[in-house]
């Protein structure tokens, strides 16, 4: 049984996506059909040939997302309108695959999954499940989502990655459901295509291993990376936490990503340093915190530091 992997991102991703793919192929032990769903996707194959000759792929399809026929309503500026592609999957993806991962690209393989994810299908079959994700937040926790959503369910996933049953998410015609919510409900979605999931499935979701979505947060904490290095299938950097954004570098969950970013043969580590007021003020508190006193490679972070200031970085 080969393995289905699916990604969807814009040209702001690229390097990103392309390290948590290499990742993923360096580490399972099936044979991959890895599927993108791009928005340029020119500028993505330009870089695709690091990774098109890797043995465990085996095929890699590219797909420029058509959006002449999709009204997507205003999103906030941080947002990109690829984040709503994945709900387009069965308009481009075989209708004959039976079983398919998303990952979203700030997401790299740590360990090898692929027991794991057998083992998952295998239990989405027997629930009869769609997908399955990992519940992110309880209602005992904190019910507020719940009540903006009007959630009926005590649980709310995730959807940095998701197991799909593909068969059943064509069959239950899961795509028009989630357009129907998105005209209708834009106004009550804080997390847009992951509020929109979570409304239609409502805790109909296989629940997910941690360890399948584990959310790198934490500063320089070595029993943290012991941990990630031993246990950890898929390290998600959710939210504000990027490994190469300028004031995440020096953490210690970032050390995967930068690793995996090197073994595509750059020679400088991925390292962003946006121009903006309120990062530069995130870099100077970052100088005179203990995380940086205690850093192994402080002059060599600055050095890196300067350089993606000063000049255009990818």
């Amino acid at each position: 049984m080969e393995l289905n992997f699916v990604y969807c991102f814009d040209d702001n991703f690229n390097y990103q996506a392309l390290t948590s793919i290499k990742s993923l192929l360096d580490k399972i032990t099936k044979k991959a059909n890895i599927f993108i769903i791009h928005k340029n996707i020119k500028s993505f194959n330009q870089i695709s040939n690091l990774i098109s000759d890797h043995d465990n792929l085996s095929s890699l399809h590219g797909y420029q997302f058509d959006s002449s026929e999709v009204n997507f309503p205003p999103i906030k500026s941080h947002v990109s309108e690829a984040t709503f592609y994945r709900l387009f999957i069965s308009q481009y993806l075989p209708k004959n695959t039976k079983f398919l991962v998303y990952l979203d690209a700030d997401i790299i393989c740590v360990n090898d999954p692929t027991l794991k994810l057998l083992e998952t299908f295998s239990q989405i079959n027997s629930e009869g499940s769609v997908v399955a994700a990992r519940v992110e937040r309880n209602r005992k926790q904190n019910n507020t989502v719940f009540n903006r959503l009007n959630l009926k369910s005590d649980d709310y996933f995730n959807a940095g990655v998701l197991m799909i049953n593909f068969n059943e998410w064509v069959k239950k015609d899961v795509e028009s459901n989630l357009l129907k919510i998105l005209n209708l409900r834009f106004n009550d979605l804080a997390e847009y295509d992951q509020d929109m999931l979570n409304i239609y499935f409502d805790g109909q979701f296989t629940k997910l291993d941690d360890s399948l979505n584990y959310h790198a947060l934490g500063g320089q904490n070595k029993k943290l990376y012991d941990h990630i290095e031993k246990n950890v299938y898929f390290l998600h950097y959710l939210g504000k936490g990027k490994p190469w954004s300028v004031e995440n570098f020096i953490y210690s969950t970032s050390k995967f990503y930068q690793k995996e970013y090197k073994k595509l043969g750059f020679k400088k580590p991925h390292l962003i340093f946006p121009k903006n007021l309120s990062t530069i003020n995130k870099f100077l508190k970052l100088l005179i915190s203990s995380d940086f006193k205690n850093y192994e490679n402080r002059l060599k972070f600055l050095k890196y530091s300067f350089i993606s200031f000063f000049k255009k970085h990818n």
